[in-house]
């Protein structure tokens, strides 16, 4: 599965986004991607609104490829990450804890899946937020520190402990002109 960071760019909210991550058409964020065999400089870009689930969020494309994002009840969720498609969508962040059943579907196909999200506050104002997804073949965990006002500053993806990416916030939000 493609690194999910771009899982990522996440809403707290609506038709502007919110205090967990600003999102309106044409805010981007740049991010250093690291994985086993190097890493790249990438931009995320707010493209349009897309529905998620139901309830309206927005579509985030990128080098990685396209994530759909909403915020409702306090709580980021995702339908697509990177490519990787989630029915329902899994709560990525937020300060409540939710558990999750559905399906994940990747390139290589589809599986049933559980999961968890859980958040507590990080040092300083960074909120770290907890995904672990479990199913046949599937050990995935995304931990994801976001910042109030900017959005997500790191993302960490692991399968069975192992590091697959992690992506840190270079530069951003930057708002269309």
């Amino acid at each position: 599965m493609r690194a999910v960071w771009a899982l990522a760019l996440i809403a707290l909210g609506c038709a502007r986004g919110g205090e967990l991550m600003p999102l309106e058409r044409g805010i981007s964020w740049t991010y250093r991607v690291s994985r086993e065999f190097g890493s790249r400089v990438e931009t995320v870009t707010v493209v349009s609104t897309e529905p998620v689930g139901r309830h309206l969020g927005w579509r985030l494309d990128g080098p990685s490829g396209t994530s759909k994002i909403a915020i409702a009840e306090r709580t980021l969720w995702a339908s697509e990450l990177s490519g990787t498609r989630f029915d329902p969508p899994v709560p990525l962040g937020g300060q409540i804890e939710h558990k999750w059943a559905g399906v994940v579907q990747t390139p290589r196909g589809s599986v049933r899946a559980e999961g968890k999200l859980a958040s507590k506050a990080d040092k300083g104002q960074d909120l770290e937020s907890v995904l672990s997804l479990t199913g046949p073949g599937l050990d995935l965990q995304v931990t994801t520190w976001t910042r109030p006002g900017i959005g997500i500053v790191r993302q960490d993806e692991r399968s069975g402990g192992r590091r697959l990416s992690r992506s840190e916030l270079v530069a951003g939000p930057t708002w269309p002109r």
